[in-house]
């Protein structure tokens, strides 16, 4: 199941003390203390297992951003849905800012991962995109001790946020970070095979490697990243829970698992005209189809290169030898194309027929129809021409055991009556 990892948005929250974390400011002189520019800071609220939201006052004229020389009234008729009707009225008729609204701010910036801000684990998480939002507003609101506009109020229930980034990702499990490590691998292998721009990196421990792919410049970027190694290496994505038994089973739950990550910015959202969580439900009715949409036009894998290379090698490859490279191409592990060189079950003949044909495959093409590649064999330069993945991207997602439930490490959202009128969570 895709699910929610980092949420950057603008929240529709009327209040008069500017929320902030402090202040950087430069000066042109020192002596004279002429300002250059301030900059306020973000402030923290920190959650379970020292992990942390930024928050921060965002003032309604820096959000809407005027064009220049731009009435303040045709302003405020362009973005006329997002404000106080009262407030709005008194602005159109020149009267100004009503008296309660004066010294206030309307909006408010939220940036962090909120679902580990609930359960101290970024392993999983929620799809419920609003749901979280509007939690974690709940806990502003105590904190600040501030009284919403039933204005606001209405917003947050029509999912009236304005989000800035999203990140959206999923599990796949192989048996260890080592077969991680060389999948990953595979999907550069692959992706470069197709034409596409993978960037490949990896920690100064030669593992936990990253295949990392840009689309339209700052729009998007799609990862594949080995998870046990960023919890065990990244200090900021660290464990941080005070039971430090806890902390080490929660990691090697991790061991294997595969994340694929979109990261959806700002640019993209105005691209496609989506400006609210509201636009965003119209275009996607399901959260997963944002991800998945970038996995599959990845075309990694061995059925987006069957076609092409079938073709090209069918002439060359003898027809006793054609089934295993066939088989693998479709996905298939060493035990099951064995099986199938046995006729249905392991023989010593079925086993002898894979081995001649791997050798040939690999001496007289350079394919390994070895399912999945080791460190040794990547670090040899032993790797295949075409990887097969097509197993890994069609198995299901790896879900939440029974004990993170019971360790109360999973955080389920409200709905807030959200989705009452939508379709969004099918």
């Amino acid at each position: 199941m895709a699910q929610i990892d980092w949420i950057k948005c603008i929240v529709p929250m009327f209040h008069t003390n500017h929320i902030h974390g402090g202040v950087r400011a430069r000066f042109e002189d020192s002596c004279d203390y002429k300002l250059d520019y301030k900059v306020l800071e973000t402030l923290r609220m920190e959650g379970s297992g020292s992990s942390s939201i930024s928050i921060r006052t965002v003032d309604a004229w820096d959000f809407f951003g005027g064009k220049d020389g731009e009435p303040v009234q045709d302003m405020i008729m362009r973005y006329a849905r997002f404000l106080p009707v009262d407030f709005v009225e008194s602005m159109l008729v020149g009267k100004g800012r009503p008296e309660h609204y004066k010294n206030g701010y309307f909006f408010f910036q939220i940036e962090g991962n909120i679902a580990k801000y609930f359960q101290g684990q970024s392993i999983y998480s929620s799809s419920n995109l609003a749901g979280l939002i509007c939690d974690f507003i709940q806990d502003v609101l105590r904190t600040f001790d501030i009284h919403p506009l039933a204005h606001d109020l209405q917003m947050w229930k029509q999912g009236f946020f304005y989000p800035q980034r999203i990140d959206i990702c999923e599990n796949r499990r192989l048996s260890n970070y080592k077969d991680a490590d060389s999948f990953i691998h595979g999907v550069v292998k692959s992706a470069s095979l197709n034409g596409r721009g993978f960037r490949f990196d990896h920690n100064e421990k030669n593992e936990g490697f990253t295949a990392v792919h840009s689309t339209s410049g700052r729009l998007c970027r799609f990862s594949v990243y080995n998870k046990y190694c960023d919890l065990r290496d990244n200090v900021y994505g660290r464990l941080k829970f005070e039971d430090d038994e806890l902390n080490q089973r929660i990691l090697d739950h991790a061991n294997g698992l595969v994340r694929f990550e979109a990261k959806y910015k700002s640019s993209w959202f105005r691209r496609h005209n989506i400006y609210t969580l509201c636009d965003l439900w119209e275009k996607y009715h399901n959260i997963e189809d944002m991800l998945y949409d970038k996995m599959n036009a990845m075309t990694f894998g061995g059925s987006n290169l069957k076609d092409s290379l079938i073709s090209d090698l069918k002439a060359k490859i003898p027809v006793h030898i054609l089934p295993v490279y066939m088989f693998w191409l479709e996905g298939c592990t060493v035990f099951q194309i064995k099986e199938f060189m046995g006729g249905g079950k392991r023989t010593k003949a079925g086993d002898d027929r894979y081995y001649r044909a791997a050798k040939y495959l690999r001496d007289e093409h350079n394919i390994n129809v070895k399912v999945r590649l080791t460190n040794a064999a990547i670090e040899d330069g032993h790797v295949s021409n075409v990887v097969p993945m097509v197993s890994v991207m069609k198995s299901d997602a790896d879900v939440a055991p029974s004990w993170f439930y019971e360790k109360g490490l999973i955080y389920e959202p409200s709905d807030h009556m959200i989705y009452a009128a939508r379709s969004y969570r099918g």
